[in-house]
């Protein structure tokens, strides 16, 4: 967020998402696809938002595990792409272990580490003389750097 802003915005979701979330394989999903999924689910109880419906961005259906974890098929429906739910957890997983390394290795925003719930705390160490994230699979942790990022 920028100095001075308290509220997280569209914009900052996009740009977090674009740094942080990579899909493995060519095919990516952009911070706008993201975002609008995530207004879907929260403001209309589906994949279906107001992004999608203006043609801004695709809608994400999901699958099961599948290769390549990201499917998009312009010749069939320039509206949809198709996200492995498994691939998408773990991008968000290791974006979220990226972003963590990054506010700690930038003296500004590491300040905020004191104001950090424990269980972020407890999540970063240093071992090896390297930062180490372990922020996996914990509903709790998930949650918390969902609301930390605006999601």
């Amino acid at each position: 967020m920028a100095e001075g802003q308290e509220d997280v915005t569209k914009d900052d979701f996009v740009a977090w998402a674009e740094r942080y979330i990579q899909c493995p394989g060519k095919e990516q999903l952009s911070g706008l696809d993201l975002y609008a999924a995530r207004c879907g689910l929260l403001h209309q109880y589906g994949i279906v938002s107001r992004l999608s419906r203006e043609g801004k961005c695709r809608q994400l259906g999901y699958g099961d595990k599948m290769e390549p974890p990201v499917r998009f098929n312009p010749t069939i429906t320039k509206d949809v792409v198709i996200v492995s739910v498994h691939a998408l957890a773990e991008a968000f997983f290791q974006g979220s272990d990226r972003f963590v390394v990054d506010v700690f290795k930038d003296p500004k925003r590491a300040e905020v580490e004191s104001l950090l719930p424990c269980w972020s705390r407890s999540a970063v160490a240093w071992t090896q003389g390297r930062l180490k994230v372990e922020v996996r699979k914990s509903f709790t942790a998930l949650m918390a750097a969902w609301w930390a990022c605006g999601w």
